[in-house]
């Protein structure tokens, strides 16, 4: 069960909300008025009981009754109370919609997604029967289809066209897809007075293919559903590739729609059937060795066939890598798909060998669905390790958001490296914010990680902690090592944040009120929701922090004005404010729009760490900005330049210097030293008067000498070639490094 509790003083009101028997959290907002407090207070109890929230006390008052409750007791009368009310109010629900506290190990694959595992034993489901041909909505779909481009350039999706129809409607879409003419009007025109008997013959679909350079993908659904079984199988059996460089008509992405299409409904006869059909046209010594000539249809079918004495004979053959380098996409099975081919294979640890082994990859959600089908749980790290070399980001986001469909601890640890490192990590955010049974039981053994992905998981589960699941944790702890569960009670149950008293409207900073009133003017707007939804670091000031409308103020300054020319206000806090807590709310805004997916129009979420950062903020877009480039993100790698110019530290002008000195991208290289060369006449310095400058003293004295003491031996700091900082030992011999405590 959870609480939130509101208490009106004033000009402020304090919410402090949680799970029953935690602490819970506290949050104060300061008003300019008493009434304006109290119209806020109002409102919130409001939106708490609208939705679904129980009122259960009352300053003074007897509690309420449930909600079936048709009339309200009379309560009694209100005792006094100076200048204070509480409302107390519990939700029925024992968690927030979406959120699941328990652990699980499941995967949420479609039924049909499991049939990419031919060893499944199969469900023969009946097959539903098809709406009733509506010819003036499809002539509808078509005409929007079409409206604004070519038929040759349309998005076949936009059509709706069912997996089940009538062989009236297969027609119809099948005339739709080989008119030969590319006008709207003319195709239009042609289907009305098309004859739709829904009776056809291979003969004329072959026909009908010539006129018309290729078929969309949707092209299998109108086959399955305008011919017999034994018709459309031979089609695809006997049909032949185009040949070389050319996209064929029937493509192995049409062939794999059969799982869905078809396989649900095949009985095992008819299966069988189609296996006998293939193995006429199947030979494993006309697999292409040409890898831009696409293979016969046969191969592909004996995959989704399962057909595995005939196909671990020819994958067997396959070099490792052979389908590993060159070719599209950074690999060369875009003609030959041969993940597809190893899919049909019945064993999944020979699957999982043979992916490993070629180093295929699964940069297509269908591709990682069949992997999940066969590996279940023993091979994410496979998985996780593709989707990281993704580098677009529709791409990256489709193929996390199937990969979130694993629910179970295992998937935790690849949640939590795709939050932080993949193109589009929303979904794995999204994961580890919901699927908190499986994220705790998973994020405890990985605390004990050196390095970025310990400190992460660390981090994470003070996150959950935070949102008032305590228990939870210290529950799924005792499953744990005793190593894990030390690392956790230190880290995370025992660990405390200090609570900062935010300012009311009485205690503001006379420098605030000053500064929050330049021009130009500033009025607290509405914010991202990936920003309004999520916790931000405070801003400290002294012992205070500043309050959530004064925070707001900071986010809206943030968005209408420039890393050039900053609004006085952020000029102010960076002054006044602590810089650590500037840092970290700066990493937090950074972190919160890289996971977005960086939109452009919420780029002020970067000038953050200009604005506001530090030295942690530096070295965490550094990296960043200089692979940047290589992603096609030039202008965004200049932006962040420009924010390690405005943040100016010596750290931050280190790596804005490392970028203009040693980066292989001559744009971003050119222009971070055009920085330097400004930032030094700024200064009134020379560059090279600014790069010594900023150069690490290493903690040498002022005679450039350091002694590392051992006791009873002693090691001098000295410079070895190029430059590289060596130790001398007590014997005059130099190293590369000092030793180890413990060695002699």
């Amino acid at each position: 069960m959870k609480f939130w509790n509101i208490e009106l003083n004033d000009q402020e009101h304090t919410v402090h909300y949680g799970k029953l028997g935690t602490q819970g959290q506290s949050q104060v907002k300061s008003f300019e008025s008493d009434e304006a407090a109290k119209k806020s207070y109002e409102k919130l109890v409001a939106e708490k009981l609208k939705k679904g929230y129980l009122e259960v006390g009352q300053a003074g008052t007897s509690a309420t009754p449930p909600p079936a409750a048709k009339k309200k007791p009379e309560g009694k009368k209100k005792e006094e109370k100076s200048d204070e009310a509480a409302v107390d109010v519990v939700q029925t629900e024992s968690v927030p919609t979406g959120v699941n506290l328990e652990v699980v190990r499941r995967i949420d694959l479609e039924p049909a997604d499991w049939l990419r595992a031919p060893w499944r034993p199969r469900m023969v489901q009946p097959k539903p029967t098809p709406p009733e041909f509506d010819l003036n909505d499809c002539l509808k779909r078509a005409e929007k289809l079409f409206k604004k481009t070519y038929r040759h350039y349309a998005d076949w999706n936009q059509a709706k066209i069912p997996h089940v129809m009538t062989p009236q409607e297969a027609q119809f879409w099948w005339k739709a897809m080989t008119h030969p003419g590319p006008e709207t009007k003319t195709i239009l025109s042609s289907l009305k007075k098309a004859d739709l008997t829904g009776e056809t013959t291979v003969k004329e679909l072959l026909a009908d293919m010539q006129k018309v350079e290729y078929l969309p993908a949707q092209a299998m659904a109108v086959w399955v559903n305008l011919l017999p079984q034994t018709e459309w199988a031979k089609l695809l059996a006997e049909h032949q590739p185009r040949g070389k460089y050319h996209r064929d008509y029937i493509t192995a992405d049409m062939v794999g729609l059969l799982i869905d299409l078809a396989w649900p409904y095949l009985s095992d006869a008819e299966m069988e059937s189609l296996r006998n059909l293939v193995k006429k046209s199947f030979n494993p010594l006309h697999w292409p060795a040409d890898i831009y000539e696409s293979p016969h249809n046969s191969f592909m079918l004996a995959a989704l066939l399962g057909m595995h004495d005939e196909l671990l004979p020819l994958i067997q053959r396959w070099t490792p890598s052979q389908y590993a380098a060159h070719g599209r996409d950074g690999d060369a099975s875009y003609y030959h798909h041969p993940q597809f081919i190893v899919f049909g294979l019945r064993d999944p640890s020979l699957v999982e060998s043979e992916f490993r082994r070629m180093h295929l990859s699964l940069v297509k959600p269908e591709l990682l669905r069949g992997w999940l089908a066969h590996t279940e749980f023993k091979a994410l790290d496979y998985a996780k390790e593709n989707i990281l070399r993704v580098t677009n980001k529709e791409q990256s986001a489709a193929l996390v958001e199937v990969f979130a469909l694993v629910k179970a601890p295992e998937a935790a640890v690849h949640m939590l490296e795709l939050k932080l490192l993949a193109k589009s990590p929303q979904a794995a955010k999204r994961w580890l914010d919901t699927e908190l049974g499986c994220a705790v039981a998973g994020l405890i053994p990985v605390t004990l990680v050196r390095g970025k992905l310990g400190e992460a998981a660390i981090e994470q589960l003070r996150d959950i902690k935070r949102k008032g699941h305590l228990d939870l944790i210290q529950q799924l702890m005792k499953d744990a090592s005793p190593e894990a569960q030390d690392k956790v009670q230190r880290t995370v149950v025992d660990f405390s944040e200090k609570i900062f008293v935010p300012f009311t409207a009485a205690d503001t900073p006379d420098w605030w009120t000053v500064a929050a009133g330049c021009e130009p003017k500033l009025k607290a707007g509405k914010v991202a929701a990936w920003v309004a939804d999520s916790p931000l670091p405070p801003i400290v000031v002294g012992q205070r922090r500043l309050n959530d409308q004064q925070v707001e103020l900071v986010l809206t300054a943030m968005q209408k004005t420039s890393l050039e020319a900053p609004h006085p206000l952020l000029v102010a806090l960076r002054k006044q404010a602590d810089a650590n807590s500037l840092d970290a709310m700066a990493c937090e805004l950074f972190e919160l729009w890289q996971a977005e997916g960086y939109p452009s129009k919420e780029k002020w979420a970067m000038f953050a760490i200009g604005y506001l950062g530090g030295d942690a903020s530096a070295l965490k877009i550094t990296p960043l900005v200089r692979n940047w480039p290589g992603e096609s993100q030039h202008a965004r790698a200049v932006l962040g330049l420009q924010c390690l110019r405005a943040i100016g530290s010596d750290t931050a002008l280190r790596q804005l210097n490392v970028i203009a000195a040693k980066l292989k991208f001559k744009g971003l290289k050119q222009k971070a030293a055009e920085f330097m060369e400004a930032i030094a006449k700024d200064r009134g310095l020379t560059r090279q008067e600014l790069e010594d400058r900023i150069v690490p003293d290493c903690d040498l004295d002022e005679r450039g000498s350091r002694v590392f003491d051992f006791g009873s031996r002693q090691f001098r700091f000295v410079l070895g070639p190029d430059m590289k900082p060596m130790v001398r030992d007590p014997d005059g011999k130099v190293k590369t490094d000092l030793p180890k405590p413990s060695s002699k």
